[in-house]
């Protein structure tokens, strides 16, 4: 079966090779819908149900799926400003955590400009990490007023 004859847009074409029939279909010009026959077949079938032909269009049609980068300064700097407001109470922590998170964000939205990903990420840990700071010198605040308060209120001898 090597000399086929096929129908393009009702226009008949052939005798053609399965070479030049797997190169009409990776130019497009073939689709697996379009009929095709060599002798011995009953009748004209779609190409895309001749075994022979459409294993060769699956190989000719292989997709590559491009490969993605991950920016995961962004994704760390986020990550950790999430954690860091989460965990405000704990100002000690969450501050190691902001200053931290703030740090992998600012480096990321760098790197966010060299690779075009992640840009969002990197905004948003910024942001996040800030306020954690925020919120952490409010709980600082908080912690030695209570602390005065505590001290002031302790009976001293005398």
């Amino acid at each position: 079966m090597d000399k086929w004859h096929c129908t393009i847009n009702d226009k008949k074409y052939g005798p053609v090779s399965t070479e030049e029939l797997r190169r009409w279909v990776a130019e497009g010009r073939l689709r697996p819908a379009d009929y095709v026959w060599c002798e011995g077949m009953v009748d004209w079938a779609p190409y895309n149900t001749i075994a022979e032909l459409n294993y060769a269009a699956a190989q000719q049609a292989q997709v590559q799926v491009p490969i993605t980068q991950t920016n995961g300064l962004a994704v760390a700097g986020m990550v950790l400003g999430i954690i860091s407001v989460a965990i405000f109470c704990l100002w000690p922590i969450s501050l190691i955590c902001a200053i931290v998170g703030l740090c992998l964000s600012v480096a990321g939205k760098s790197r966010a400009e060299a690779i075009k990903t992640g840009n969002g990420m990197a905004v948003a840990g910024i942001a996040l990490s800030c306020i954690a700071l925020a919120l952490v010198v409010v709980m600082f605040l908080v912690w030695l007023g209570m602390i005065g308060n505590v001290m002031r209120n302790f009976p001293r001898h005398r």
